[in-house]
């Protein structure tokens, strides 16, 4: 099974992942070079929402279109200013999502 057609499983299953399922088609099909993550981040949305109507083999087989991430190195470092407000807002922004403040960054700006 492909990308495109695990995502329109999600997005028939489960509510709360649809809409980040549709704009996920849609980077795949504009060769999204974050594709896979994009991917996961849906798939654990999808199989975390309790209204997701989801088979057991549905989701063992939209497990099968993860692909094993390839070591990323991120040599760019950008720095930016923040008042001492915004950087604890994006600090708890950043650990509702359970994840760290660059990787929240990055999310927001690259989908």
């Amino acid at each position: 099974m492909d990308i495109i057609d695990a995502l329109k499983i999600i997005i028939a299953r489960s509510p709360r992942a649809a809409e980040t399922a549709v704009r996920t088609i849609e980077a795949a099909r504009h060769n999204s070079p974050v594709l896979q993550t994009r991917y996961a981040n849906v798939l654990i949305m999808a199989l975390a929402d309790p209204e997701a109507t989801f088979s057991p083999a549905e989701r063992a087989t939209l497990a099968t279109a993860i692909e094993a991430p390839e070591t990323i190195s991120r040599e760019f470092m950008l720095r930016v200013r923040l008042t001492e407000q915004e950087r604890a807002e994006l600090q708890q922004l950043s650990e509702q999502d359970g994840i760290g403040m660059s990787e929240y960054v990055r999310r927001k700006l690259f989908g």
